[in-house]
Formats: C-alpha cells, sequence, structure tokens
C-alpha cells in the first residue's frame, strides 16, 4: 500500500519501505513534508523503516529523523526477527543479503515438530501456519501384510489397507531357471521371460533368441 493509500489509516505494526537509494540521495516524493508525516504516524506499536540512511541525510527532516533514532540506537543493519514458535530463536536479516530465504515459511531453521494423527511429525521447515489443511507427506513405512516389505507410500493414514508392495525382487523363473528383476506383487504365472535363450543349437552356437521366443518356435 502506498502513502497515499494511508491517509486516515493506521495499523499496529507498520514496515515502512522508502525505496530510494542511490549515489546522488535524489529522494524524489520520498521528502515531501506532509507525507513523511503520514508515513511516520500511521503505526499504533511498533514502526520498522527500511531505507538507505546515507540517502536519506540528503533532507533536512529525515536528518532530524535519523539523528532522533541514532540517539536512541534504533538504528541497525539488520532487522532481528523472532520465530513465534520457538522464541529463544531470533535471527539478524541484513540488508542486501538472502537470509530472508532461510525464513519463507515464516518460522526459524528448526524442524516443525508437529505432530499428525498418523504418528509423524510435520517435517517441514518451521511455520507457522496451521496444521489442519496439511497432509503428511512422510512414508507410510508399516509392514505389509503378506510380505516382509515396508510400504514405500505416502502416508495414508485411514485408509483401510496400504498399496501393493512395491519392492523389486530377483525371481527365478521355474520353466527356465533365468531370473528377473520383477515387483514382489506381481502375479508370477504372468511373468514372460526377456532373457536370452542360451540354448546350445545343432550348430553349438547359443540361441540368440528370447526365452519366450524360443519356446514358441518349438
Amino acid at each position: 500500500m502506498t502513502i497515499d493509500d494511508y491517509q486516515g489509516e493506521e495499523n499496529k505494526i507498520i514496515i515502512l519501505s522508502l525505496v530510494r537509494s542511490n549515489p546522488k540521495s535524489i529522494l524524489g516524493f520520498v521528502e515531501i513534508e506532509n507525507r513523511i508525516i503520514v508515513a511516520l504516524s500511521r503505526a499504533k506499536y511498533g514502526l520498522y523503516i527500511v531505507g538507505n540512511s546515507n540517502c536519506l541525510k540528503s533532507s533536512n527532516i529525515w536528518n532530524k529523523v535519523l539523528k532522533h533514532l541514532e540517539k536512541q540506537n534504533l538504528i541497525s543493519t539488520k532487522l532481528v526477527v523472532q520465530c513465534s514458535k520457538h522464541p529463544s530463536h531470533k535471527m539478524g536479516i541484513e540488508v542486501g543479503s538472502k537470509d530472508f530465504k532461510l525464513i519463507l515459511h515464516g518460522g526459524c531453521l528448526k524442524e516443525c515438530d508437529h505432530q499428525f494423527d498418523c504418528g509423524h511429525s510435520c517435517g517441514r521447515p518451521c511455520h507457522p501456519k496451521s496444521h489442519k489443511k496439511l497432509k503428511c507427506k512422510k512414508l507410510c513405512l508399516k509392514q505389509h501384510e503378506d510380505c516382509d516389505h515396508r510400504c514405500q507410500s505416502i502416508c495414508h493414514f485411514g485408509k483401510s489397507s496400504c498399496p501393493q508392495c512395491q519392492f523389486f525382487i530377483d525371481y527365478q523363473l521355474p520353466d527356465c531357471n533365468h531370473t528377473m528383476k520383477v515387483k514382489w506383487s506381481i502375479e508370477k504365472n504372468l511373468i514372460i521371460c526377456k532373457n536370452k535363450c542360451g540354448k546350445i543349437n545343432e550348430c553349438q552356437h547359443p540361441c540368440s533368441n528370447e526365452c519366450n521366443e524360443c519356446k514358441k518356435k518349438i
């Protein structure tokens, strides 16, 4: 929202961006007195000003404001933010840095320890957002009822059963004794051998056909 739109409005906390930073200290509308008055008087409890103090000093009004803030030790190169879930964790956001990317979710660098009904912890980067609409994204890892493997599907808490086992096993086909990598859950009688036959022909050369192709010709 621009300063002009804030006439007659106010808020508990205001973050004011002054948007002017250049080597010639040209401030433009940022040094207009009535706009400065509006900008500095909209906050009820807290006002954070983001700007280039060296550039602002070219304005008599802003220079007075800066001197007043300096006396109270209220000017810093960092914006200190505090995690709402872990108050002891504070971070200094520096001007021009990439620190904001570390708190994109509104929390800190810790892992969210909220526990879903399934028993898994949230595991996302710390965030103040409610978990009511969030779904568990961890692997199920329950042991399948018909094998020793654990379910590798995304958590599906509340459903009666897990999807079919997706683990691959080395399966030896009984007819040809070739071994293939197949999913444990596949019906074994539907497996068609794709290995090379390898049987020695009358010419003493090994058969190069696929195993099942060989069977079709017999």
